[in-house]
């Protein structure tokens, strides 16, 4: 049994140590006393820092996916590998990658400059706490709360232009020539235009032939009406898409000089889409790119048009790897959805992707690209063999 007097001086030490704790707590100057790390990171920021720039203008993620996310992203931070945040290996894109995979959008693309500033200022942020040594004393309950980002696919509807009667014209989509227009038969492009507006998308299948596709990939002419057709694979200036960099992975694309079917099929949408102009040359404002993705290779969601008054708003996809040779890589347009106050309550923001069905040889895939539009567009991953396609009507950024 306890004595009287050890009971007493237990009850001396709690009195004396809850009285010490008191005086800490409601002290009107805790500025006066001496803390400890464990009293100086209790708490990561609650609230995001505000960021500026060296003109003092802030800084934020711009339009688009990630728009009005950055809180969200900062309070993801706390919970990555902080060795990612050690000064003698600071890793901004792969620190915010993880960040937003932690949120449900590590599928957008964060390399555009807008980004990258925003991408660089949170994470010198995160760096400040790092190098103060708090988070290895920061307790896990007071880090904050994570927020996923809801994700919703659907499926691109496709069976109305199934059902159109797609004609060909020297192995291209067909083009009646009305005033030397190039354009659509009415009954298709009404249907395009209803699905490009309502879904940012339009899928015409079978808009290139077999033949053509072959002589895209090897280069074949056909005698001196295509002199200019290319062996598009042999370019030597390769872009890569890298983790490190935001853009994506196990990708790469390279430009593609002037090729007579590619042309032709440029200016066949071009001139569909924005009949009240003739065009008959878009080579000079708009090229084109080979895309070539392997196994794993994923496209993040970007906008990667430029703002101009006189550029064409769309692009195109089409494909050229056979639809056996390759699963997954659906092609996808993202738009967020309103993240409005319901009965007083804010809901979390949310985005819808429409995904495409899986591309054959000679799919053509139409989108929305403005930079001011709704949407922006990607590629989720590759899971066996090789998918080969090329972008069409791709910005050119004009010469100052």
């Amino acid at each position: 049994m306890m004595s009287t007097d050890t009971t007493k001086r237990n009850k001396r030490q709690k009195t004396s140590l809850l009285s010490s704790t008191t005086t800490t707590s409601v002290s009107k100057d805790s500025s006066s006393q001496p803390q400890t790390s464990l009293q100086q990171s209790l708490l990561w920021p609650k609230n995001k820092p505000e960021l500026f720039d060296k003109k003092g203008k802030p800084i934020y993620f711009p339009e688009g996916l990630l728009h009005n996310l950055d809180q969200y992203v900062w309070d993801a931070l706390a919970h990555i590998d902080p060795q990612l945040f050690n000064t003698k290996n600071k890793r901004k894109q792969v620190a915010i990658r993880e960040a937003l995979n932690i949120i449900g959008m590590g599928w957008v693309a964060t390399n555009e400059t807008p980004y990258r500033k925003a991408v660089g200022a949170l994470f010198d942020e995160a760096v400040k706490i790092y190098e103060r040594d708090d988070w290895k004393s920061m307790p896990k309950q007071t880090l904050p709360k994570i927020t996923k980002i809801k994700v919703e696919d659907v499926e691109w509807i496709s069976s109305k232009f199934y059902n159109s009667s797609i004609e060909l014209e020297d192995g291209i989509i067909k083009i009646g020539c009305t005033n030397n227009k190039c354009i659509f038969s009415n009954q298709l492009m009404d249907s395009i235009k209803t699905s490009i507006d309502k879904t940012g998308m339009a899928v015409i299948p079978n808009a290139v032939d077999e033949s053509t596709i072959q002589k895209l990939l090897t280069g074949e002419t056909t005698g001196s009406s295509h002199p200019d057709a290319t062996q598009i694979k042999e370019h030597p200036k390769v872009h890569k898409l890298l983790y490190t960099s935001g853009n994506g992975k196990e990708g790469r694309y390279n430009d593609i000089q002037g090729n007579t079917y590619l042309n032709r099929l440029q200016n066949v949408i071009v001139s569909s889409l924005k009949k009240e102009e003739t065009i008959t040359n878009t080579s000079d404002k708009r090229k084109y790119i080979l895309l070539n993705y392997s196994e794993g290779g994923e496209n993040w969601a970007h906008r990667d048009s430029i703002k101009d008054d006189d550029y064409f708003p769309y692009q195109g996809l089409l494909m050229l790897s056979n639809i056996e040779d390759y699963d997954g890589g659906e092609f996808y347009v993202a738009k967020r959805c309103d993240d409005d106050d319901t009965n007083g309550k804010k809901q979390c923001p949310s985005v819808i992707r429409t995904c495409s069905l899986k591309l054959d040889a000679g799919d053509l895939i139409l989108f929305q690209a403005s930079k001011e539009g709704e949407y922006d567009h990607g590629m989720k991953t590759v899971t066996r063999g090789e998918r080969v396609a090329i972008g069409l009507l791709q910005p050119v950024p004009k010469k100052d």
